[in-house]
């Protein structure tokens, strides 16, 4: 179903750019399914890269009474909601490892590792998501950002 304009405007002023949410067809459409086909088209894709921009679209969001969606790698395999990439190799230049090394790795990102708490044959050694997250930021449905909600990871011996 199309979006009115203004609530795409809304969007774009939210983000800073009219590129930055994307009505077309073909994002549509690739952004409407899950791995196992699974899921409604979108009216709209915004596509927020900073804290901030997530806040900026939940408040536009809740003002124009838009559903919201959020959509990572889409591969859907625990029946939890689909929704770009989180980007996990950004990790490598820090030094850092994931060292759960879940067995759906080649199709996971890590959002999805940490709210399902992933696990592959290193979680008995290193620990699953769980023991390798530091923090987690919320954003609440009217774009707040509650300062006590957040994980902290337990140290292993």
């Amino acid at each position: 179903m199309p979006v009115d304009e203004t609530v795409v405007s809304a969007f774009a002023a939210a983000l800073g750019s009219r590129d930055a949410v994307a009505t077309d067809a073909a994002t549509l459409a690739g952004n409407a399914k899950d791995r196992w086909i699974f899921g409604h088209q979108p009216g709209l894709v915004p596509r927020p890269h900073t804290r901030d921009e997530v806040v900026a679209i939940v408040k536009v969001a809740g003002e124009h009474n838009v559903s919201l969606v959020t959509r990572g790698a889409a591969s859907n395999c625990s029946a939890g909601f689909m929704a770009g990439s989180d980007r996990m190799e950004q990790l490598a230049q820090h030094k850092l490892v994931f060292s759960p090394d879940p067995v759906s790795a080649h199709l996971a990102a890590i959002g999805g590792n940490i709210v399902e708490n992933a696990g592959g044959p290193n979680a008995l050694k290193y620990g699953a998501a769980y023991n390798h997250v530091l923090s987690v930021e919320a954003v609440l449905a009217d774009g707040s950002l509650p300062s006590d909600i957040h994980a902290t990871v337990r140290r292993q011996p």
